[in-house]
């Protein structure tokens, strides 16, 4: 195969690859406090967990069918159709309009799209951007011990981001951690890729006897938002060195 071609073949391979990436799109649906719900996509479950936010990403472009109900709440029963834009954002809420839920959309922006890094991603955003750099450390004897590779950490995350299933991501996640050892910090950022808190807790539970610095985990309680989950955070935590 000629220089030529070759040059012609990387380049198209480039293109389905840069054209696939940009014809994703993030989707979140919210309801009222009261009113958790089970969101099923293209008869798929998202979650298996009833919660009041979710959010997913890595949706394909073009029309999806989406389902809301929930165990607890007989009313809620909401099946509709949707048209999700090449490279976009939308954020829907669960409303009740003339005794009938619908999904409401409340709004759209382009979905920014950024390229992978060697370092961890958005590490001072969010929840994680309290963490002291004081914690920062390439080995340890407080906790686990030798700590897991950047890269062995960055490809999990790549395959967390491939998913949009929030279970599909807490799996990934469980499977990695089972075999590792990490930072307070790693963990925390991967919680913030996941949407309801009771993932959150599972993850931070299975972490336990697979994180270095364990004199820091104290500060996983400030990624909690609900008090009845800070203090189930608390309790998990007070048995810990």
């Amino acid at each position: 195969m000629g220089n030529w071609m070759i040059r012609l073949f990387l380049t198209g391979i480039f293109t389905v690859m840069l054209t696939s990436l940009q014809a994703q799109s993030r989707l979140t649906v919210k309801a009222a406090d009261s009113l958790d719900f089970i969101l099923m996509i293209n008869e798929v479950a998202a979650n298996n967990m009833p919660c009041l936010a979710i959010t997913l990403d890595n949706l394909p472009a073009g029309k999806v069918t989406l389902k809301a109900s929930s165990p607890a709440h007989a009313a809620l029963d909401v099946l509709q159709t949707i048209t999700l834009k090449k490279n976009s954002s939308v954020y829907y809420e669960i409303e009740k309009s003339k005794g009938v839920y619908k999904f409401v959309l409340k709004s759209e922006s382009t979905l920014v799209i950024t390229e992978p890094t060697n370092a961890l991603p958005d590490a001072e955003l969010n929840t994680v951007d309290s963490i002291s750099p004081a914690i920062v450390m390439e080995n340890s004897t407080e906790g686990c011990g030798k700590l897991t590779s950047q890269e062995e950490y960055n490809a999990m995350l790549s395959e967390v981001a491939s998913a949009y299933f929030e279970t599909r991501k807490l799996e990934v996640m469980k499977n990695f951690i089972s075999q590792s050892c990490v930072r307070v910090e790693q963990i925390r950022y991967m919680m913030t890729r996941l949407s309801m808190e009771d993932n959150k807790f599972v993850l931070l539970r299975e972490s336990l006897g697979h994180i270095s610095d364990t004199s820091n985990l104290k500060l996983t309680e400030a990624d909690f938002f609900l008090e009845k989950n800070k203090a189930r955070v608390h309790e998990l935590l007070a048995g810990q060195p």
